[in-house]
């Protein structure tokens, strides 16, 4: 990946998350990414969601 392949991924990740589009940040978390030692990639997206938003994602 060149530097300006990870400057573009880097801003289409912010654009995402100003988006809220939660279902699209699993294209820039990887799969093994845990929160609060739990693992798994929805694991790490539901734990975005609660802190961004406060409240769960249906």
């Amino acid at each position: 990946m060149t530097r300006d392949d990870l400057a573009a991924t880097y801003r289409d990740c912010i654009a995402c998350l100003d988006r809220q589009d939660w279902p699209s940040l699993g294209d820039f978390v990887r799969d093994d990414v845990g929160h609060n030692g739990e693992r798994g990639i929805w694991t790490a997206i539901d734990g975005c969601w609660r802190r961004m938003s406060g409240r769960s994602r249906t």
